[in-house]
């Protein structure tokens, strides 16, 4: 069976590792998946999304223009260039497929092996956080892959020409199991909002319209999924958060819970799905509220719109705007019959465009065909 190893250095279980993980379960009877993974990631988290896959552990520098990271960065990327060279050869592994674009180390890889294929999974923006070194990355992936896949095609767009094979494989769902669609509430008052707590996600602009729906009258209140990591950028973004709360007087109105594995639960208990991120290549959680049929009002920021089909299975609000979001949920609160058009459509989007099954094909093809190689 061939053998395809993953890398991936999320800290925690991100959308772009549920998604490949799904992938891989769907590919499973054709490849053997093994995964590169992070010292950081929780056993529990990690167990998550590779199943009884083999893993090995490494400890991952991302690159910074901090005098002190990035002194760290070059010895540990060449280290780790080392140590996942000997894995693939010592396992016979095939496909290297690094899950996006800002760890370099599968090009480190190149230089020490010719012989392993090597599949770029870009999943990012230029607008992204890491904007200012998308050119940087993206040139030294074009000379050392064997083929780049993009998320989406406002991905494609951002990655423009290159000298490899570059195809558009959207992220996906299972559609094995059959979805109940949801029943509606007489009113839309649980709003849903998933995310890791950083800058750029949304949570402040989602606080800013809950804020102005219950100046409306409205009885609003938001939930918040999603983990405070244990960078500064993460907990300061969580304090600037519990202030605007607290100004704006909305303590009993707003919740943080935390991680939640169960995601799926989440969003078939909540009225309204909203997404107000300001750079999304995809957008996992759009595509999940999709799948479960609840009410979803998402930010035109890259990803969402080729998952949402605006006013037919969600609502796209314009970027930032959080008084178009509130407009737009004070909308759907007095019109029950547009959130059952979203109800019904949602479900249907979601199985036509971004079943796991048939993108699955895609992302073998790329494996087998794009690469030409001679497994």
């Amino acid at each position: 069976m061939v053998k395809i190893l993953i890398v991936d250095n999320s800290n925690y279980v991100t959308g772009a590792a549920t998604s490949i993980s799904r992938f891989a379960r769907a590919l499973s009877n054709e490849f053997e998946f093994q995964w590169a993974v992070t010292e950081r990631i929780s056993d529990d988290d990690l167990k998550g999304f590779i199943a009884d896959d083999k893993y090995y552990r490494f400890k991952f520098v991302e690159l910074s223009k901090k005098p002190g990271r990035l002194a760290a960065y070059v010895p540990k990327l060449i280290s780790n260039a080392i140590k996942l060279n000997r894995i693939i050869k010592e396992n016979e592994i095939a496909v290297l497929h690094v899950n996006d674009l800002y760890n370099m180390v599968g090009v480190a890889v190149r230089m020490l092996n010719r012989k392993v294929k090597i599949v770029y999974h870009v999943r990012l923006l230029r607008t992204s956080y890491v904007g200012s070194l998308y050119s940087f990355f993206l040139k030294r992936i074009d000379g050392a892959a064997n083929a780049i896949i993009c998320c989406s095609n406002a991905v494609l767009r951002d990655v423009g020409e290159r000298r490899v094979p570059t195809t558009v494989i959207y992220d996906s769902e299972n559609f094995k199991d059959p979805v109940d669609p949801p029943v509606l509430n007489g009113e839309l008052k649980n709003v849903l909002y998933i995310g890791n707590i950083l800058p750029g996600k949304g949570h402040d602009l989602a606080i800013q319209t809950i804020e102005l729906l219950r100046e409306s009258g409205l009885d609003i209140y938001l939930r918040f999924v999603g983990k405070v990591d244990d960078s500064k950028v993460s907990s300061d973004f969580k304090d600037r958060l519990d202030r605007m709360i607290s100004d704006a007087k909305l303590n009993g109105a707003v919740e943080f819970v935390g991680f939640k594995r169960d995601l799926a639960s989440e969003i078939r208990n909540a009225d309204l799905v909203l997404n107000l991120s300001e750079s999304e290549s995809f957008s996992m959680v759009c595509l999940e509220a999709l799948k479960a049929g609840v009410p979803l009002v998402a930010s035109d920021c890259g990803g969402p719109a080729e998952i949402v089909e605006n006013m037919k299975s969600g609502w796209l609000v314009p970027n930032r705007d959080f008084r178009a979001a509130a407009s737009a949920i004070e909308q759907l609160q007095k019109d029950r019959k547009l959130r059952e058009r979203f109800t019904i459509e949602g479900p249907l989007r979601a199985r036509s465009k971004f079943d796991v099954q048939k993108n699955g094909r895609l992302l073998r093809n790329v494996y087998f065909g794009d690469l030409k190689s001679e497994f």
